[in-house]
């Protein structure tokens, strides 16, 4: 098969065999590597270049030199002295298609910029709230505080106090309402003292908020939450006089209610009025307060309410075993007797002190007596309403008929915390630990813990 001769050796043959050698400039031969580079460097910076697709004279312009292009790029790639790879052609656009495929390379991340993006994704809405605020131009970081109530900017500059949330009231209404504090103490199951919540004491929460001491380590449950010490800056609920028990005992009613269903409520209204109805209330008023603390406490520790023949037994025993105590204590009151030993008396039956008898040994001023729950003198562990012991350690016993765990509700031998103790002689049910402690190498008459 013989070959057909080109008429210009050295140029391509066009379409229909035409030269395409008028393409080349005047008086130049087949481009030089200089003059290829330059036009390359000129197609990458083209081939960036957006065009309005809705504009047709852009579009047209856009084509003509896409075909200019396009050409040139024929002419390298049959040049043999051009060693570079050629980028393939540029398609012709159409006015108003859709949008020009984006033929831009993009730009690499680097990997420390993709690692600090997961970095800041990785933060609490308040921390990016407070870089946010030290990242800004121009503008003072909030303070932390006010950044923890809301982690957008639109809630954080919504009103507080709005037509929506105002309670319009009739009449005189009590001047202070439920503290907050003392709702969260509820909303934690625990006992609050009926002396925080008498009129004088919710005058003072309100209007000295720094006499509220705010303390970890209180609720079993969460010992890192804070809540109100109730022990601290507020008399202890054993010297709340009568006089006040039915103004307090209200307000516990009315706590309730914001944290208790109706039938818990009826309970304890039930429970306040029973302890109010007893005969000679002002003088068995040290049994009725005991009693109710005990039934308070009892249901914020163990969520329980006794039955109806188990309250009233309860109720008995707790009269018994005050006035019992009432006696002890006033058997040892002074007695208007000489203290000079009358003529013919035994010296046995007068004390040194010139009292008429001698103590018993089992005798001790209430002064003296250490409760067993918190440490504390003065008062039996009967009668403990501390929430936390001498040294501010929540308390783990707590007593209903007897000593108990607070956690396991395993009783606890009261023998062996005073110190007189033969393990052999009960149960092995009942355990030996300090009331105060836990500890199982000493009982709470050491007093090594407190």
């Amino acid at each position: 098969m013989t070959s057909t001769e080109s008429p210009n050796p050295g140029h391509p043959e066009g379409a229909g065999g035409k030269d395409t050698g008028t393409f080349i400039r005047q008086g130049e031969g087949l481009l030089s590597d200089e003059y290829a580079s330059r036009i390359a460097s000129s197609l990458a910076k083209n081939n960036h270049k957006r065009v309005n697709l809705h504009d047709p004279d852009a579009v047209e312009a856009e084509n003509t030199a896409r075909a200019e292009r396009n050409l040139t790029r024929a002419h390298l790639r049959i040049d043999d002295n051009h060693i570079e790879d050629v980028s393939d052609d540029e398609p012709m656009l159409d006015e108003a298609s859709s949008p020009e495929k984006d033929f831009t390379t993009k730009p690499t991340i680097p990997g420390y910029i993709l690692e600090a993006v997961d970095f800041i994704g990785s933060l609490t809405p308040t921390t990016k709230s407070i870089l946010a605020a030290l990242t800004s131009k121009g503008q003072a970081p909030a303070a932390v505080g006010s950044m923890e109530a809301s982690s957008s900017g639109a809630a954080s500059d919504a009103p507080v106090f709005t037509e929506a949330n105002t309670r319009i009231v009739d009449g005189e209404v009590t001047a202070f309402e439920i503290p907050r504090v003392l709702l969260n103490l509820v909303r934690s199951k625990v006992h609050i003292p009926l002396t925080l919540l008498t009129l004088s004491s919710l005058r003072k929460i309100h209007e000295d908020p720094a006499s509220v001491k705010m303390k970890k380590g209180l609720v079993t449950d969460d010992p890192k939450l804070f809540v109100m010490d109730t022990s601290s800056g507020f008399p202890p609920e054993s010297s709340l006089p009568p006089h006040l028990f039915y103004e307090a005992a209200s307000n516990f009613i009315r706590l309730l209610g914001l944290v208790a269903d109706d039938a818990t409520v009826k309970r304890f209204t039930d429970h306040r009025d029973f302890c109010l109805s007893r005969d000679e209330f002002g003088d068995n008023f040290d049994s009725i307060l005991a009693f109710d603390v005990e039934i308070r406490r009892r249901f914020f520790n163990t969520h329980t309410f006794p039955s109806r023949a188990a309250y009233l037994d309860r109720w008995k025993n707790v009269l018994i075993k005050t006035s019992l105590s009432q006696q002890g204590s006033s058997s040892n009151r002074y007695q208007p007797y000489p203290s000079r030993k009358p003529e013919g008396f035994s010296s046995t039956s007068v004390s040194n002190d010139g009292k008429s008898f001698r103590r018993g040994k089992g005798e001790q001023s209430s002064e003296h007596l250490l409760c067993v729950i918190c440490g504390r003198l003065g008062h039996r562990a009967s009668s403990c309403t501390h929430m936390h012991t001498a040294k501010n350690a929540p308390v783990i016993s707590m007593w209903t008929d007897k000593l108990i765990l607070k956690s396991s509700s395993a009783p606890i031998c009261i023998s062996f915390n005073i110190g007189r103790c033969s393990p052999t002689k009960h149960s092995s049910d009942i355990v030996h630990v300090c009331s105060i402690c836990g500890s199982k190498s000493h009982g709470a008459n050491s007093k090594s813990c407190i």
